[in-house]
């Protein structure tokens, strides 16, 4: 080193080296006697893992997906540990984490062992051989409650569905499908309110509903209901006319457009009197239909 200089850079040392080090003074007379320092050259510094996202399946499957990037830069990674904390602030609580080790290079990770309707948070640790990292980012994911005790029930015109909210959680909202039998699921509201009145359903048909709670990380499981069918009233016969044949009075209407009509009453009255009944039910070829065949029933009646 230079006579005024009382500093030198080693660049030829490595890292996790002991070293010791002489310096000596030297003059044209001589040398000093030699001064000693120990100093160890640590690992290289280990950075902690970037972008740790957190999921859900939907529905939820009692799973929590984790993934994250790895360091660019640093010491090489041998694995990672990933701990999970009650509540949404890990540095907040006194609960014992949850840690998982996950081999590098992989970079994520499924928690198997998470509750609905229970806010986790998670972070990653990034280790070396010799070191560990500082915490990643937190992660925090609520995977929701699902509802219970679906209800549905035939009304006038109507399904009615009830349903519990959650036991647990933090309450979002419901979707709402229905199913014919055998037949695929369709999404029918999306509500906040623990009820929904079908009014679109079709008559005379079995069906069924199931319920998800949901919030923005995804869905529940679902909640579903037994079997339901709305029976409808069928519709007003229409273009009612009666023609005189004589003897014989030959009365004619359209058929409402309502499946499943087994047969039509008759009655007449005279001036204002009362009604008396003609035919209990009127069948047949004539006065039967299929659900997408219009037909013009007739009866031939004589007249008292």
């Amino acid at each position: 080193a230079d006579a005024g200089a009382t500093s030198f850079t080693d660049s030829t040392a490595a890292f996790s080296t002991e070293y010791t080090y002489r310096v000596i003074a030297q003059s044209a007379i001589g040398a000093s006697p030699a001064s000693e320092t120990l100093v160890e050259v640590f690992s290289q510094p280990v950075l902690p893992p970037t972008g740790l996202t957190a999921s859900i399946a939907d529905p939820f499957d009692g799973s929590i997906s984790l993934s994250w990037t790895a360091p660019s830069e640093g010491a090489d990674i041998v694995q990672y540990s990933v701990h999970r904390y009650l509540g949404p602030d890990p540095y907040e609580g006194t609960d014992i984490p949850v840690t998982l080790f996950v081999p590098a290079p992989q970079t994520s990770v499924v928690d198997d062992t998470a509750e609905a309707g229970v806010t986790h948070s998670y972070l990653v640790i990034a280790h070396s051989a010799f070191n560990v990292s500082l915490p990643s980012d937190t992660a925090a994911i609520e995977a929701p409650a699902p509802a219970y005790g679906l209800t549905a029930t035939a009304a006038d015109g109507r399904v009615d569905l009830a349903w519990n909210a959650p036991a647990a959680g933090t309450p979002g909202d419901y979707r709402v499908e229905r199913q014919p039998l055998n037949g695929e699921w369709t999404n029918i509201a999306d509500t906040t309110a623990p009820s929904h009145s079908d009014t679109t359903v079709p008559p005379n048909t079995a069906h069924r509903y199931r319920v998800q709670h949901r919030n923005q990380h995804g869905g529940s499981t679902w909640a579903e209901s037994g079997e339901v069918t709305l029976t409808a009233v069928p519709g007003k016969p229409t273009g009612l006319t009666a023609t005189t044949g004589g003897a014989d009075n030959v009365i004619s209407w359209t058929a409402p457009d309502s499946p499943f009509i087994d047969g039509y009453r008759v009655r007449h009255r005279t001036g204002d009197g009362d009604w008396r009944i003609l035919a209990e039910e009127v069948t047949g070829a004539s006065s039967r239909r299929k659900q997408s065949t219009p037909a013009t029933p007739t009866g031939t009646l004589r007249p008292t």
